[in-house]
């Protein structure tokens, strides 16, 4: 073997090593800030795990998930798939001018489907018994609305299908159904649908958020005439935010590689009243649980002045529970809305409408929907999960999310 080569093989072994040491004696992570996981931590020796080989798989993975440097390697790996432009990287298109595009699922999930189906038809019977109305309204999707984006030869994928079927499966069961998409649809090209969007996240902007929050009262206010329609843009204050540091969940995922500076986040205030003026409680309506001021719960990181901001910062968090009780409205209806993140952009905007607003995320929450409903009594149920959550243990009501 020729000398160079016995150089390079001992220092890549040398670089190897120390790497490898170093790992196993820095300070692990619990939690990566870009996968947005758990990290694997060190597996317990025992002698089960080290005859059956699970302690040298649960050790690599351990080993893998802390390696030093780990996310300055991916990141590297991540920017050589755009260099090479890959159609896909980590699961995301980019475009030439930063959006990000998920790849949509494919293949029709009818058993799920169906299920899901079921489950809001029985909860809506379950309901109609205790004498209170119920809607199932979810909010379209970016990476079903914006599918058609993608380029021409690779495929579009299937979500607009599984929403379709959920739909009519709803309608053959007499579900009451307020298909959001097929109006979008009929109203805007895709051009124009794909602005309701953030560019480096998975949600929709406030400008999408509005449009569905407009959607949804002008429905529920043709069966309840006691609702105000005041929900039109020019009754509020367009307020945009911009060139902050905004790490969009898809550019998390992409290590932040796409400018953090390209989405806007922005407000629709209202000019007719205060979201001030609500009695908010962040769990049960009880005075330990009433908070002092919006910013405590709604655009937090700009009451924070914070120099990175989120979805969740910009908006609001997810939280088990929520209960807004709006004095100054003329009815006295009490709605539970059940949600996913779609909904946070506009939860003071819903408020406004009733007399009380109960927010519900099964996801965090120790109670099951059921359960829930069997303890409180409401006039309105309205389901809002969005269009690419249509399966699975959301549509589980009776199942609590949080362990």
């Amino acid at each position: 073997m020729k000398l160079g080569s016995v150089i390079t093989t001992v220092g890549f072994l040398v670089i190897l090593f120390l790497l490898g040491g170093t790992t196993l004696l820095k300070e692990h992570r619990d939690v990566s800030k870009f996968e947005n996981r758990v990290l694997a931590e060190k597996p317990a020796l025992n002698k089960e795990d080290l005859l059956s080989g699970k302690y040298f798989k649960d050790y690599e993975t351990y080993f893998s998930d802390q390696f030093l440097f780990r996310d300055r390697w991916v990141k590297t790996f991540t920017m050589s798939q755009i260099l090479q432009n890959k159609t896909y990287v980590n699961g995301y298109h980019i475009t030439e001018n930063g959006w990000i595009l998920g790849k949509p699922m494919e293949g029709i999930a009818s058993n799920d489907l169906e299920a899901s189906a079921q489950n809001l038809k029985n909860l809506s019977e379950r309901l109609e018994e205790n004498g209170s109305k119920f809607l199932f309204a979810p909010f379209p999707a970016k990476v079903v609305e914006t599918a058609n984006l993608l380029p021409s030869y690779v495929s579009h994928g299937t979500g607009r299908e599984n929403y379709q079927y959920l739909i009519n499966e709803l309608r053959s069961l007499k579900v009451d159904t307020l298909d959001m998409s097929a109006m979008w649809n009929k109203k805007y090209q895709p051009e124009e649908l794909k602005n309701f969007y953030m560019k480096t996240d998975h949600h929709w902007n406030m400008d999408g958020a509005f449009e569905g929050y407009q959607d949804l009262i002008g429905y529920v206010a043709e069966h309840y005439p006691q609702v105000p329609k005041d929900y039109q843009k020019e009754n509020y204050k367009y307020e945009c935010v911009k060139n902050k540091k905004f790490v969009g969940s898809w550019n998390r995922s992409l290590y932040e590689i796409v400018d953090t500076t390209i989405d806007d986040f922005c407000y629709y205030h209202p000019a007719s009243y205060d979201f001030q003026d609500y009695k908010v409680y962040k769990g049960e309506i009880k005075t330990k649980n009433k908070i002092k001021e919006i910013g405590d719960l709604y655009a937090t990181g700009l009451k924070e002045q914070a120099k990175e901001f989120n979805y969740h910062t910009a908006y609001a968090d997810n939280y088990p529970e929520l209960n807004i009780v709006n004095d100054k409205i003329s009815n006295d209806l009490k709605v539970l809305i059940l949600k996913d993140s779609y909904t946070n952009p506009i939860i003071l905007h819903l408020a406004h409408h009733f007399h009380q607003t109960t927010i519900f995320d099964s996801r965090y929450n120790e109670q099951s929907v059921n359960d829930y409903i069997q303890k409180n009594e409401f006039d309105l149920v309205i389901v809002t999960f969005n269009t690419n959550n249509l399966r699975g243990s959301m549509y589980d009501f009776g199942q609590s999310g949080k362990k």
